[in-house]
């Protein structure tokens, strides 16, 4: 299981545009990622990224290690729906592990 260890939403113009940024850690309590979930998309930024420190700058927050298009968010989730998300999880059959530089989700349908 993760946590949520700290957040900041950053409101800027909220009419336009709002982000909502987060330290995810591990169960272990080791830090996995930052992330910041916009109104584009989700930006992930590695464990030591100073985006939510007071050493944060205007470079650190545009330097993102990576990035999921919304679309491609709104196309995955509505993949896994479709393969009975609900009904696969709670059977503990939807597996979400890191391996290396990948986030890899799994659906047993075996289950």
């Amino acid at each position: 299981m993760s946590y949520i260890r700290k957040y900041r939403v950053n409101a800027g113009d909220i009419v336009s545009t709002s982000e909502f940024y987060f330290k995810v850690e591990g169960s272990g309590g080791k830090m996995l990622c930052n992330l910041c979930v916009g109104d584009d998309g989700v930006y992930y930024y590695r464990a030591k990224s100073q985006i939510l420190s007071p050493k944060e700058n205007k470079k650190t927050r545009n330097t993102f290690d990576g990035f999921i298009s919304m679309e491609n968010l709104t196309q995955l989730f509505e993949a896994l729906r479709k393969a009975q998300l609900g009904t696969a999880a709670e059977n503990g059959a939807l597996r979400i592990r890191r391996e290396r530089r990948s986030v890899i989700i799994e659906l047993d349908k075996q289950s």
